[in-house]
């Protein structure tokens, strides 16, 4: 970063964003000496880089040799995933696939009261081999077998 574009103080968070680490992989890097020490304010009291030190941590980072000579690795910091679970209760099975859905839909329109569990085993029962079957025709079929079960 050219001496210009680099701000007169930052904050230790906006410097670990800066050369792309977390706060605590960059405090760690502080504590081996590996970069330098931020130095507090007077007014604020909060550690800060200003723009030497600002430079020596980049330089690090642009070498890879620690403020005492020692190499350093930078990992990238971490990006957050969504992490998606599946409740027990509401866990994914072959009555939510789209398909079968429809197929609920269009016994619920034909005046059937059916659940997924119901529609599920009956699919499974009458259409092992479901794939390459016409919804409207299992729609069909599954409402025939379901009045002659009633």
């Amino acid at each position: 970063m050219p001496e210009q574009q680099i701000p007169a103080a930052i904050t230790v968070t906006q410097m670990a964003e800066m050369i792309g680490l977390s706060r605590s992989r960059l405090y760690s890097l502080i504590d081996r000496g590996l970069v330098p020490r931020p130095v507090m304010t007077d007014s604020t009291k909060r550690p800060v880089y200003v723009q030497e030190l600002i430079s020596q941590v980049l330089e690090t980072r642009r070498t890879g040799v620690g403020a005492n000579g020692t190499l350093v690795t930078f990992n990238r910091k971490r990006k957050k995933r969504a992490v998606v679970r599946a409740n027990r209760r509401t866990a994914i099975t072959p009555a939510r696939d789209a398909d079968q859905t429809e197929i609920i839909t269009g016994l619920q329109s034909l005046g059937l009261d059916v659940t997924g569990s119901q529609v599920a085993a009956l699919v499974a029962e009458h259409f092992p081999n479901s794939a390459n079957t016409d919804t409207g025709e299992m729609i069909r079929q599954l409402f025939l077998a379901l009045k002659r079960q009633e």
